[in-house]
């Protein structure tokens, strides 16, 4: 795992389709001081799926077993390496997990360059092997987040899919194609 500058990761995710689902946020950069919360979505999204009550577009996927979902995704549909943006600053995302994760090894390989990140939304850039340690920060957001500061964002680079995963357990996941909608529903079914 490592962290990457977030204008270069953002020409990355850009090409690929990502976009502020806010157009007036700007990016990047952000004017001198100053670090707007960021929505994003897919520029091309073919549908939308949240994991909660079973209506309309959401699969009715328990809390406790959410981040997993989240991750057998990524591992089951080869979406690596995944990109980590936070809506806002990394502050605030590990503020709220820190404590839950001091004993995760992956992790605390993320806790010894916390330092340099702090004040800004740096993508972490996870390849295949990290993503126990993405499904773990995923259960300490759900866990112990307390407001929307401290969502993140988990998607590709190529910008297939994306995930934007919020504390309280809520998760959006949007994707760009029928098929891809067709293979994500299907992996999420078994979890439900």
């Amino acid at each position: 795992m490592e962290f990457v500058a977030f204008a270069d990761a953002w020409q990355e995710l850009e090409d690929g389709g990502v976009l502020p689902r806010d157009e007036s946020v700007p990016l990047p950069p952000p004017p001198p001081g100053v670090l707007a919360a960021l929505d994003l979505a897919l520029a091309e999204a073919a549908e939308s799926i949240d994991l909660g009550a079973s209506s309309g577009s959401s699969i009715a996927v328990p809390l406790e077993r959410r981040a997993d979902a989240v991750e057998q995704v990524f591992h089951k549909l080869r979406l690596s390496p995944v990109v980590i943006v936070p809506r806002t600053r990394w502050r605030h995302v590990l503020d709220a997990v820190t404590f839950s994760l001091a004993e995760h090894r992956g992790w605390q390989e993320i806790e010894a360059e916390s330092a340099l990140i702090l004040n800004t939304r740096d993508a972490l850039v996870c390849g295949p092997a990290d993503l126990r340690t993405v499904r773990a920060l995923l259960e300490a957001i759900f866990r112990d987040g307390r407001g929307p500061d401290e969502t993140i964002f988990v998607l590709p680079p190529s910008g297939r899919l994306l995930v934007a995963a919020m504390p309280g357990g809520e998760v959006r996941i949007e994707v760009t194609s029928a098929a891809m909608a067709t293979s994500v529903r299907d992996l999420l079914a078994s979890f439900a």
